[in-house]
């Protein structure tokens, strides 16, 4: 089953999808400064390029583990791709994420641009992954 994963941002939508067995989450791209017209349209054609079966979006929790007003934006958008494009959307804790970004960025050594460029998409790399491991984990 092909997976995507989705780092939601207001301004930056970084996109994950997972290898054809859902083992390997593999940095896709990244959807900057989009309408939601646009954005819909952008995921309708890498689900049919890709053949994605389910959606698999972080959800920004406080470190408490209560929701907030980006859980609530981050639900909301799930919402608007389920009723768009009649698609699966789980959510993923993405508590842990920033942090394993930044780390793996800083072990790159990668300049500033290069890591804007791919935070996102780590990110979402990291969602799907994680995702994909807890479901293998619990079979």
């Amino acid at each position: 089953m092909r997976l995507l994963g989705i780092d939601y941002g207001t301004k930056r939508i970084g996109i994950a999808i997972s290898d054809d067995l859902g083992m390997l989450a593999h940095e896709y791209g990244v959807l900057i400064d989009q309408s939601d017209e646009n954005v819909i349209e952008a995921l309708r054609q890498i689900i049919l390029l890709e053949g994605i079966e389910r959606i698999v979006l972080g959800l920004p929790l406080h470190m408490s583990g209560e929701e907030g007003e980006k859980t609530q934006e981050a639900r909301d958008f799930g919402a608007m791709i389920e009723n768009c494009l009649d698609i699966e959307v789980v959510f993923e804790d993405e508590r842990w994420t920033t942090k394993l970004v930044d780390k793996t960025l800083r072990e790159m050594k990668i300049s500033q641009k290069q890591a804007r460029d791919r935070k996102d998409m780590l990110a979402a790399k990291y969602i799907l992954q994680s995702f994909m491991d807890r479901e293998r984990n619990t079979e």
